[in-house]
């Protein structure tokens, strides 16, 4: 938890509603894969647009891992690396 907010760090609510922010690190792959099945399914009945899943710069297995499954979906729009994070992958719903 972040000092003064009771929220758990793997899901952040930046200001404006819109855009949903969940942290991978630390979790196996099979553990992150099963979180974005989660994730995906809040944001769509939240009314979110877009995900911002942070796997870090070394993630390598996570990314693949999480973008496969993405790919995988139709409810996925677009899916980019950020361009200011490489850690960081925008997902649009």
């Amino acid at each position: 938890f972040r000092s003064g907010d009771n929220r758990p760090l793997e899901t952040v609510e930046p200001p404006g509603g819109g855009t949903r922010e969940v942290d991978f690190h630390g979790l196996t792959v099979d553990a992150a894969v099963a979180r974005l099945d989660s994730v995906l399914d809040q944001a769509l009945r939240d009314d979110i647009t877009t995900l911002r899943l942070i796997h870090g710069r070394s993630g390598g297995r996570l990314r693949s891992a999480l973008h496969a499954r993405l790919g995988e979906l139709s409810v996925t729009m677009r899916v980019q690396i950020d361009p200011r994070n490489p850690g960081v992958t925008i997902v649009t719903l």
